[in-house]
């Protein structure tokens, strides 16, 4: 970057030296950022374009070029513009205290703080009255880079707001792949118990079909007739005939009763489905609050009525 506009007179070959405004040697009191500021020689190309003649002086320095560099200075004095209001009654009232200002200009040896009075005075009033050559470059660099500190500034919000958006989605697929994973817990558990409850039913069910089985095969002639129990003691025989003719295939019954006790009951039906049927559904039925408990007669007894 160019930000005192030197660019159309400087170029890289050499440099010239940069002096504080007292000619001290001094630096202490120099502010650091001005301590490495150069500002590169006049074109060689340029001063030899201009039709001017080489003077030689006794120790070898060009005399032409040092005045064309001074008339160069006149148009571009360089200096630091953000501190230009610190300046303002210090130059041509007699100090020479200007390092602390950290005011800087190139400019030959011999320029005296009364010229370089001079100087400032006329560029200051052209940089107020905007004829200043050096202005416009000045405040299109200060615009460019007002608009680069908001283009960062907005980027930054966006990062921030893009991390933001980050953790939240972040967040959320954490959550959902909690949820997801104590739904397949719950369910796997569901299912555990399930098959549990599977496997003991099925060896309840195989259980009493082997029972049932080997009732079957030693009752011998009483295999379609069942045994049931359970009844009150002042249960009549017109009410178990009653109550075992609901069911389909019913044939008949043995009613037994002994004295103060409750009586038992032989059913008979026409095939070994319909007796299953009614063991199924009578036993465990309540009667006058007494439960009735039902299995497979083992032995056949004679019809009494």
């Amino acid at each position: 970057s160019d930000p005192h506009g030197c660019s159309q007179r400087f170029h890289t070959s050499t440099t010239l030296r940069v002096r504080m405004a007292d000619n001290s040697d001094d630096d202490s009191s120099v502010d650091p950022r001005f301590k490495s500021a150069v500002v590169e020689q006049a074109d060689w190309k340029d001063y030899v374009n201009s039709g001017k003649k080489k003077e030689k002086g006794g120790n070898g320095e060009d005399k032409g070029l040092a005045k064309y560099m001074e008339k160069i200075l006149e148009k571009r004095l360089v200096f630091h513009k953000d501190i230009w209001p610190s300046l303002e009654g210090k130059i041509g009232n007699g100090t020479s205290d200007l390092t602390t200002e950290g005011f800087l200009w190139c400019t030959p040896d011999n320029l005296s703080l009364e010229e370089l009075s001079t100087r400032v005075k006329k560029r200051k009033k052209r940089w107020k009255s905007e004829g200043d050559s050096m202005k416009k470059p000045y405040l299109k660099a200060k615009k460019a880079k007002i608009k680069e500190e908001k283009r960062l500034e907005t980027l930054k919000k966006k990062r921030e707001v893009l991390a933001e958006n980050r953790k939240q989605m972040n967040e959320r697929i954490q959550r959902e792949r909690s949820e997801t994973k104590h739904s397949q817990q719950q369910k796997r558990l569901w299912f555990q118990e399930w098959y549990q409850n599977y496997l003991y039913r099925s060896k309840r069910a195989k259980k009493i079909e082997k029972s049932v089985k080997k009732s079957l095969k030693k009752s011998g002639n009483a295999i379609c007739t069942l045994y049931c129990v359970g009844f009150p003691e002042d249960y009549s025989r017109d009410k178990a005939q009653i109550l075992m003719e609901r069911y389909s295939g019913f044939r008949n019954l043995t009613f037994q009763k002994k004295p103060e006790r409750p009586p038992i009951v032989f059913a008979r039906f026409n095939t070994i489905d319909d007796s299953t049927k009614c063991l199924a559904s009578l036993h465990g039925l309540k009667v006058e609050d007494n439960k009735i408990r039902v299995t497979f007669a083992k032995y056949e007894l004679p019809d009494k009525s």
